[in-house]
C-alpha cells in the first residue's frame, strides 16, 4: 500500500500520512459504524463515564476482527506504528455533526487508577500513542489543533495524522493537548487508534 509520510515536528513527533486508507475503505468505515453510534463519553480512574459539553460527539467501536475491511486496516496499523497487536485498542469510530466538537484534552492516562481499573483493560494500557485518520471531509471547520503547538490540521478523507503521547522517557508530554474544532459545516467522520 503506498501512502505517503510527512514528519511535521520531532519534539513532540507528530506526522501526517497521506493515504493512508485505499480507496472505499472510509466508505466502509462509515457505513458500518452508523447504525452502532451512540453519544461520546468520558472516564475516569473510577470507572464512572460521564458526557458533557466537553465532548458532543458520537461514537461506535469497531473490532478489528469484524471483517476483512477491518482486518486490512488493523494489519495497516500495526505495520505503521510498531504497536504489538495486543496492545491496540478496538477502532473507534466518531461523527461529529455541525456545532459538535471535543474541547482540548489528552489522550495518555493521567491517573494510575484509572491504567489499573478492571473498566480500563479493554484499553491496553498507556495510550502512547495516537493516529487520526479522517474518513471524508466536512464543508467546514472540524480541525484537530494542538493549541500548545499552535498547529491545527484540517481534515483530508483517507489520510491521518500520528503522534506521540509520551516524552522519551515515557512521561505524559503535555504539548499533545489537542482539540477537535467544531464543524461549522458538514460532517466529520473519523477513526481514532491507540
Amino acid at each position: 500500500h503506498d501512502y505517503h509520510v510527512k514528519i511535521l515536528r520531532i519534539d513532540p513527533l507528530i506526522m501526517v500520512v497521506d493515504n493512508f486508507l485505499q480507496p472505499g475503505e472510509a466508505n466502509h468505515m462509515m457505513n458500518i459504524s452508523a447504525s452502532h453510534m451512540t453519544r461520546s463519553g468520558l472516564q475516569f480512574g473510577d470507572g464512572v463515564g460521564y458526557e458533557e459539553r466537553t465532548r458532543t460527539s458520537t461514537t461506535a467501536w469497531i473490532e478489528y476482527h469484524r471483517d476483512v475491511v477491518t482486518r486490512c486496516i488493523h494489519e495497516r496499523i500495526k505495520q505503521f506504528t510498531n504497536i504489538p497487536e495486543e496492545d491496540i485498542e478496538a477502532l473507534q469510530v466518531i461523527r461529529y455533526q455541525p456545532g459538535q466538537h471535543y474541547s482540548p484534552h489528552y489522550d495518555f492516562m493521567r491517573d494510575d487508577a484509572m491504567l489499573m481499573s478492571d473498566d480500563w483493560s479493554r484499553l491496553k494500557g498507556q495510550r502512547w500513542a495516537t493516529m487520526i485518520v479522517y474518513l471524508n471531509e466536512p464543508q467546514a471547520g472540524g480541525a484537530t489543533a494542538f493549541p500548545r503547538l499552535n498547529l491545527a490540521f484540517r481534515p483530508v478523507k483517507n489520510s491521518a495524522i500520528f503522534w506521540l503521547n509520551l516524552d522519551r522517557n515515557g512521561l505524559e508530554d503535555w504539548r499533545t493537548e489537542h482539540a477537535g474544532e467544531p464543524v461549522i459545516g458538514g460532517e466529520k467522520w473519523a477513526m481514532n487508534i491507540w
